[in-house]
């Protein structure tokens, strides 16, 4: 089928490769996946008697000739690749992916990955999304890594589920990014990630430590009633748009040291159970040893921490002295 691919162009190449994804997308069980067995036949007893027979079909060695499958995609979709497969479309959706690995793959058509399920490791670094791409609620089993990749349009993780450790680090978001209600169980990394779209992360849940240190938002930061289990690093992070973190909660510790806030900063209703840092903060025109005070005053609500709301600063936003008594306070029994 590959041959056949290389040897067309156009409709006929994407027929051939819409052929191998649909082989993909095939029922497929993992434990099985080695098996030479084609079927297994299981008696079963009826409630008034008698006994039935339940026959699953197997397709044997089903995992070598899925991992091949996805071995010559990812070597179609190289730069340097003899027949190159870019241009063409993926479609993903639902398929079982085992040990995906699409290190610099270029991909200008439409890929999907929706739904899909990753077992084991998922690798993307330095990947290039010239077109859209969805991973909507996809399933990571494994670790995942967009280390370096670049996605130059709309890329969608709405209600996608990392289950290890997800790294975007140097990743570069030239579209829209959006991370609707996607939990991250593992270590979410997201440092000198650059997002020059609108970011969503409205909702998402980060259940180890979430890393941002260094990113810069070029557009709309949303990250509105997400919630951090471990620690949140938004060091030396650039907000250029909106940075909307109200009804935000912050179990761990909270760090905005040296960040810089070009728009509204919104913290309205936001929630700090952890020690909350915003020493060295600014933006244009103010000291850089002061926080933002830009945050909209429609909200008489400030930023609570252990479910007290702190008094004074009517912007919304912990001032640097506050954040040291928020950390005096809490350090003695929150460590």
């Amino acid at each position: 089928m590959a041959s056949a691919a290389d040897e067309s162009d156009g409709p006929r190449r994407q027929q051939c490769i819409d052929v191998l994804c649909g082989y993909l997308r095939l029922p497929y069980d993992p434990g099985h996946g080695n098996s030479g067995r084609a079927k297994l036949v299981t008696t079963l007893p009826l409630d008034g008697g008698g006994e039935t027979e339940e026959h699953v079909e197997y397709r044997q060695n089903d995992r070598e000739v899925r991992r091949t499958i996805i071995r010559v995609i990812a070597d179609h979709l190289q730069a340097g690749a003899e027949f190159s497969w870019s241009t063409s479309d993926f479609d993903f959706r639902a398929a079982r992916l085992e040990d995906a690995a699409f290190g610099g793959a270029v991909f200008s058509g439409r890929t999907r990955f929706d739904k899909a399920t990753f077992d084991g490791p998922a690798g993307f670094e330095r990947a290039t999304f010239d077109g859209p791409v969805g991973f909507e609620r996809a399933t990571f089993g494994g670790p995942v890594a967009f280390t370096g990749a670049v996605f130059d349009h709309r890329a969608r993780f709405d209600e996608a589920g990392f289950d290890d450790s997800a790294s975007f680090q140097e990743a570069t978001f030239n579209g829209d990014a959006g991370f609707y209600r996607a939990t991250f169980s593992g270590h979410a990394r997201f440092q000198w990630a650059v997002f020059t779209g609108d970011s969503e992360f409205y909702r998402a849940t980060f259940n180890g430590h979430a890393r941002f240190d260094n990113a810069t938002f070029h557009r709309a930061g949303m990250l509105r009633g997400a919630t951090f289990n471990g620690h949140a690093g938004f060091q030396h992070v650039t907000f250029n748009g909106a940075a909307g973190l109200g009804k935000a909660t912050f179990n761990g510790h909270a760090e905005f040291q040296q960040s810089t806030f070009n728009d509204t900063a919104q913290f309205d209703e936001a929630v700090f159970h952890g020690p909350a840092g915003f020493s060295g903060c600014g933006s244009p025109g103010r000291p850089a040893s002061r926080a933002p005070t830009s945050a909209p005053s429609r909200s008489s609500s400030k930023p609570r921490h252990d479910g007290a709301r702190p008094s004074g600063n009517s912007t919304g936003i912990t001032t640097p002295e506050r954040s040291r008594r928020i950390s005096n306070r809490t350090s003695g029994h929150r460590r």
